[in-house]
């Protein structure tokens, strides 16, 4: 069990720390969180995001062949994967999350969540900002033993992203193609 730092320059665990703007910043925090269990592409397909699931009970997502971090993720409940991809034996993160003053941990109840200043989103899916730091909760009720989630939402994952939400890579989309036709089509930039 160990403290996963988050900060506006990067991840720290102990005294190693990985800048996540760096073209080796992948490779850096699977040093550094474990071995990979498996690597594929996710998202939208062709969207050149490819997912790292680490032993830790991270998931790491790149983009442009691993030049890019797109995303940290960490997993505390198996039950709520980042993508169907995720496998089916993918460890739940045992260690506490820390990002600016604030110290989550695998189960945290929502009021907790709900306490954080400047907090944005709905039900189970809320979001903050702090610094360059993006940071989304996902939070869910716990699974009954006839296989119904029930009772208060607790945490089960945290996305992590700095300066905001990376584009997908390729053309950019600008205005209407066919002006006062309202039909919507987008133009592409060359």
């Amino acid at each position: 069990m160990f403290d996963l730092q988050f900060t506006d320059a990067g991840v720290t665990v102990g005294d190693r720390s990985v800048d996540v703007r760096t073209s080796h910043a992948v490779a850096g925090l699977r040093d550094l969180l474990g071995p990979e269990r498996l690597q594929r592409p996710v998202g939208v397909r062709g969207s050149g995001r490819t997912g790292h699931w680490l032993d830790s009970g991270v998931f790491l997502m790149s983009q442009l062949e691993e030049s890019e971090l797109v995303e940290v993720s960490v997993c505390f409940d198996p039950a709520a994967p980042r993508f169907p991809e995720t496998p089916a034996d993918f460890p739940s993160f045992l260690g506490r999350v820390l990002v600016a003053e604030w110290a989550f941990c695998g189960g945290d109840a929502e009021r907790t969540i709900l306490g954080l200043p400047d907090l944005e989103g709905f039900g189970g899916m809320r979001s903050v900002e702090t610094g360059t730091i993006h940071v989304g909760f996902t939070l869910l009720k716990q699974m009954g033993r006839f296989g119904k989630r029930t009772g208060s939402r607790r945490l089960a994952r945290i996305e992590v992203s700095w300066d905001g939400p990376k584009p997908f890579p390729g053309p950019r989309r600008t205005g209407l193609l066919f002006e006062g036709t309202g039909s919507g089509v987008v133009g592409i930039e060359k």
